[in-house]
């Protein structure tokens, strides 16, 4: 009998600099018991942002991403 893997677990992706809202994001987080993925920018999230499954991009780096 051939062994399944279990897929990967997919994590919000948070794109942002802003380290009060990321804290404030990661206790959220925490609290929920929940994982986030972090890229303090577009190209560090780049390679994540298709499997993510929900995608926070704070209002100053947005216009980086619209590039």
């Amino acid at each position: 009998m051939a062994q399944q893997t279990a897929p990967a677990r997919r994590h919000p992706l948070v794109v942002t600099d802003d380290q009060d809202l990321l804290d404030d994001l990661l206790g959220i987080a925490a609290r929920s018991g929940a994982d986030l993925d972090v890229a303090p920018d577009p190209a560090a999230a780049r390679q994540r942002y298709p499997g993510a499954p929900l995608v926070l991009v704070d209002l100053g780096t947005a216009t980086a991403c619209a590039r």
